[in-house]
C-alpha cells in the first residue's frame, strides 16, 4: 500500500506511481510547473555604483564603489516589496545610507537611514516587511574570528 501522494498497486511486485501536483493534491511536479518555480527566485548579476542611486525592480546584488563621500540609495518602497531582499557590499571607505529613514537596525529599533558603515569590505542585507528594511544581517570586513 501507499500513502498520498504514492500509490502502490499491492502484491508481490507492485506498480508504484506518484500523481502530479494541482492546487489541491500533492505530487510531482511537472517540468512546466518546476520552470515556473525557478524562475520566481529573484537572480540578477552584482551592480556596481559609483554615484547616488536608486535600487532598481531586478537590483539584488549592489557595491558601493562611490569614492570621496557618503553613497545615497533610494530603495524602493518596503510597501510595494514586502519579502524582497536586497544585498550590500562596500567596495570603498565610505558610508552607504538610505535617503529615507525607512531602515531598521540589527537590533531592531527605530527606521534610520544607516545601511553601511564606512568601511571597505562590509556588507549587509536588507528585507523588506512591508513597512520598512529590516537588516537581518551585517558582515564588517574587520570581523575578528575567534577559534
Amino acid at each position: 500500500t501507499g500513502t498520498a501522494p504514492i500509490a502502490s498497486s499491492g502484491g508481490t511486485t507492485p506498480a508504484i506511481s506518484i500523481s502530479q501536483a494541482s492546487t489541491s493534491t500533492n505530487g510531482y511536479l511537472s517540468s512546466t510547473d518546476w520552470n515556473t518555480f525557478n524562475n520566481k527566485q529573484a537572480i540578477s548579476a552584482p551592480v556596481t555604483k559609483t554615484a547616488d542611486f536608486s535600487v532598481a525592480a531586478t537590483d539584488l546584488w549592489l557595491i558601493n564603489n562611490k569614492s570621496g563621500s557618503t553613497c545615497t540609495a533610494t530603495l524602493p518602497a518596503a510597501s510595494s516589496y514586502s519579502g524582497r531582499v536586497l544585498h550590500f557590499q562596500n567596495y570603498q571607505a565610505q558610508t552607504l545610507v538610505s535617503a529615507s529613514s525607512n531602515v531598521v537596525p540589527l537590533a531592531g529599533g527605530a527606521a534610520g537611514t544607516s545601511i553601511l558603515l564606512a568601511s571597505s569590505g562590509d556588507s549587509a542585507t536588507l528585507v523588506s516587511d512591508g513597512s520598512n528594511w529590516l537588516m537581518t544581517q551585517y558582515v564588517p570586513n574587520n570581523i575578528l574570528l575567534l577559534e
